[in-house]
């Protein structure tokens, strides 16, 4: 959506409160962010890896799939991000970095493939079997 969509859609939306923004676009995510400051919150969609950036452009929370494994990681970058610690969020990013490139592969076809095959290496996962990644 453009942010006159986004803007519109605040306007007849008042309980809206916050909005996944999935842009691989840092300044369209930072004018996003001043034409609704203080009336939406701008959650980064896009993971962990990018959210340094995006926090930068004004997002004030983010999607994890890593949370699904290894929830300590993204609890504790987003401790980091609202401390303003650029230096630890930018470590902990890296050391999840491996993680995010394997979901990453084929486009994103392997991101649900690779979370619950990690499951299932933990033992949280019930079923034995995975199936493989969804292409095309």
């Amino acid at each position: 959506m453009s942010p006159e969509h986004v803007l519109a859609l605040l306007d007849v939306s008042p309980n809206l409160v916050a909005i996944k923004c999935a842009l691989p676009s840092i300044d369209k995510l930072r004018v996003l962010a001043e034409l609704t400051r203080g009336r939406v919150a701008l959650i980064g969609g896009l993971g962990e890896v990018p959210v340094v950036e995006q926090w930068s452009a004004g997002v004030r929370g983010f999607t994890s799939g890593v949370a699904n494994v290894m929830p300590e990681l993204p609890l504790a970058l987003f401790d980091a991000l609202r401390l303003d610690d650029a230096r630890q969020a930018a470590a902990i990013v890296d050391r999840l970095r491996s993680f995010e490139e394997l979901r990453a592969r084929d486009a994103g076809a392997a991101s649900v493939a690779t979370i619950k095959e990690t499951l299932r290496r933990q033992g949280r996962l019930r079923s034995a079997a995975v199936r493989p990644p969804l292409r095309g």
